[in-house]
């Protein structure tokens, strides 16, 4: 009984977050067309100020995480730390948070940047303000900056992770 109990809450353990695979398998691998209003919001990103949709109040000295937006370029998710020095440790919860924000969206959100890493088609590019960025997108051609907004829709989302928060993987969350 004890050994089929143990097996039990291996399978468990081993299988409960595997459907989300890597951060890799995750990672955004086509074109990509930015329209102005996700541009700002990928700069505001890597600043650490922006407006919180989830709070609803401008945020500040925040540290990114990790930066993720639908193929269409009209929905985007922000995660931040909390600490402005970096000390969140959330790798799992990332993954999480990206599949729990993609069905609540009914459209997959796939992970444009990691930290100031642009990581979208395995081209990794550490970007660390906006000149970085307008030069990246000028020598890459699978990501295009439109500057007038499209028609669809622009949704935003962020979510900020406190320091003290732990990767937790349970039925909700995964």
């Amino acid at each position: 009984m004890k050994k089929a109990l143990l097996v039990y809450i291996i399978l468990l353990f081993n299988f409960s977050c595997s459907s989300l695979g890597t951060i890799e398998s995750n990672t955004g691998k086509s074109n990509l067309i930015l329209n102005q209003k996700q541009y700002e919001r990928f700069i505001s990103y890597l600043n650490g100020k922006y407006y919180s949709y989830e709070f609803e109040r401008n945020e500040y000295n925040k540290s990114p995480i990790a930066f993720a937006i639908s193929k269409d370029g009209s929905k985007s998710l922000m995660l931040m730390c909390e600490d402005n020095i970096r000390t969140c440790d959330n790798g799992v919860y990332i993954l999480q948070t990206i599949s729990r924000f993609s069905k609540k969206l009914n459209e997959d959100l796939y992970v444009f940047a990691l930290g100031e890493k642009i990581i979208w088609n395995n081209k990794k590019k550490n970007i660390r303000n906006i000149s970085d960025f307008d030069s990246y997108l000028n020598s890459n051609n699978q990501i295009k900056k439109i500057k007038k907004n499209t028609r669809a829709k622009n949704q935003f989302f962020d979510i900020v992770f406190d320091v003290s928060e732990t990767d937790k993987c349970d039925s909700d969350e995964c």
